[in-house]
């Protein structure tokens, strides 16, 4: 999926629960990248570059900087099921430390990121048709956009758009091959 925001960044996007993927998040930008180490959902350590300003074709970098980040203790006969879950322990004290203090709201992931991260979900969700199946059975509804600004593409129709190739999604080549 590729995500365009206003102002003219956007993002590549990738998840697969079929595919092997190197499952690391790399940010690019236009002095260098920061690169989350795999596993991405809860890395151990990460990787800064940054470019020359000079060298127009970025051949020559600065060093990698690698920060590693110490995971807790597994104690014995603790289980988890993906790797560096008990990095998710931070989150859990964190939200203890915000309760303990009688807060609702955590300063590291505010309620209004947390709200933008659900809606542009919700958002590629409804782009691409994705219902749950206690959605199927209702009304299917006009979709409207939850986050302004925000144009979500599959990966193939947008690399389409912009090659203006005449590509078929796997969706629309199942209605084809289905209506023969």
């Amino acid at each position: 999926m590729i995500v365009e925001y206003e102002g003219g960044g956007s993002a590549g996007l990738m998840y697969s629960l079929c595919a092997q993927t190197e499952e690391a998040t790399t940010i690019w930008g236009t002095g260098g990248s920061i690169k989350l180490q795999s596993p991405a959902h809860c890395p151990s350590q990460l990787s800064l570059q940054q470019w020359d300003p000079d060298d127009a074709e970025r051949a020559g970098s600065t060093e990698t900087i690698t920060q590693h980040f110490p995971l807790p203790t597994v104690n014995t006969g603790e289980h988890y099921n993906y790797p560096n879950s008990q990095g998710l322990r931070y989150q859990i004290e964190e939200v203890e430390k915000c309760l303990a203090e009688g807060r609702i709201e955590s300063e590291e992931y505010t309620h209004a990121e947390m709200l933008t991260n659900a809606a542009t979900m919700q958002e590629a969700r409804q782009q691409i048709g994705l219902l749950f199946e206690s959605e199927v059975e209702q009304q299917p509804q006009q979709a409207q956009p939850l986050v302004e600004g925000l144009e979500l593409w599959s990966s193939s129709e947008r690399l389409a758009e912009l090659a203006g190739a005449n590509l078929v999604t796997e969706k629309e080549a199942g209605a084809k091959s289905a209506s023969l």
